[in-house]
């Protein structure tokens, strides 16, 4: 999770939605002198968690995105952080065809994601 208290926001991480993207973008942003805080683990620093639900969020700020609509963070945050932020490509696969891939390469992505290639029968 991502914690920019200097600017109001608040970046849960959501285990295999594209969050480490979202955590990467924010990282140059993160000001630690103001509070901003980088909590990747349980524990480190309570009583926040990385997967914090949104109800706990929503009581630690007003505002929460949804990861469908990207453009709406980014348009907020280039507003509070004074600079334009484009956010890496979240969620934006359904409904397009996966892109052709032999299969040697398709051999490297069942080795890489062992338990998702026997989950998803790939």
């Amino acid at each position: 999770m991502r914690l920019l208290l200097s600017c109001g926001f608040a970046a849960p991480s959501k285990p295999r939605c594209g969050s480490t993207s979202l955590r990467r973008a924010l990282d140059p942003f993160l000001d630690p002198t103001l509070g901003d805080m980088a909590i990747d683990r349980a524990g480190q620093k309570r009583p926040f968690h990385p997967h914090i639900t949104v109800p706990a969020l929503r009581s630690l700020t007003a505002r929460v995105f949804e990861v469908e609509a990207p453009a709406l963070l980014e348009d907020w945050l280039s507003d509070r952080l004074n600079t334009p932020i484009s956010l890496p490509a979240l969620n934006g696969t359904s409904g397009s065809p996966p892109p052709p891939l032999g299969e040697a390469a398709m051999d490297r992505v069942r080795a890489m994601f062992r338990w998702e290639a026997r989950h998803y029968g790939i």
